[in-house]
Formats: structure tokens, C-alpha cells, sequence
């Protein structure tokens, strides 16, 4: 559950209460028995427990979002190549389009959860 979000121009800041899971959004009234079972089992499938893991883990809590993004990506073991390389091809000013192409095949993933 986020219990306080700050937005300013320069950074944003969450601070989490709870534990990451399915079982934080849904309402307290619908909580029975086989909804818990449920979305603890979503949990797992959607491996939003391991997020929670990484997340308490790597004290993720109360970062900005520039030290959030890069100590999630080194509590992933993501090492980013020719990054100096692309952020020089952006434009300082003007429009920018970026397209992406996302493979789906297994081949492509080196992290197993």
C-alpha cells in the first residue's frame, strides 16, 4: 500500500506501508477466504512476492526515482551496454519518437525468477 506520494519537479518519493501484493488492492470487504487464496496464488504466479523480496531486500524503500531505478537494476544483476552511446543521439530539444521491439522468446532472458 502507498501511503504517500510526493510529487515535486525534480523527484518523486513513495513511501510503502505494507507489503507488495495483490492482497493491498483489493477492498477489505471483499476479502473472503477464497479471495485471499487466490491472489496470494496470483502473487506467486506473477511473482509480485519476489518483487516484494527485491524490494525489502535491496532497501528500496524511500529512494528518489533516479536511485530506485538503478538499484533495482543492480538488485536484478542488469548491466545496461552502450548507454553513453544512445543518450548522445538524443536530441537536447525538440520532438523525440522512440520505438521499441520487445522479444518474446525465452532465449532472450537471462533472469529466471
Amino acid at each position: 500500500m502507498i501511503s504517500v506520494i510526493n510529487y515535486s519537479s525534480s523527484s518523486w518519493y513513495c513511501f510503502m506501508t505494507a507489503a507488495i501484493s495483490l492482497l493491498n488492492v483489493a477492498p477489505d470487504n471483499k476479502k473472503d477466504f477464497f479471495i485471499k487464496i487466490i491472489l496470494k496464488l496470483l502473487d506467486c504466479v506473477l511473482a509480485i512476492n519476489k518483487l516484494d523480496d527485491l524490494y525489502n531486500e535491496n532497501n528500496l524503500q524511500d529512494l528518489d526515482k533516479t536511485t530506485l531505478a538503478k538499484s533495482l537494476l543492480d538488485g536484478l544483476n542488469i548491466r545496461l551496454l552502450g548507454l553513453e552511446a544512445l543518450q548522445a543521439k538524443i536530441p537536447k530539444t525538440g520532438p523525440l519518437v522512440i520505438a521499441s521491439k520487445h522479444s518474446h522468446r525465452e532465449s532472450h532472458c537471462s533472469r529466471t525468477f
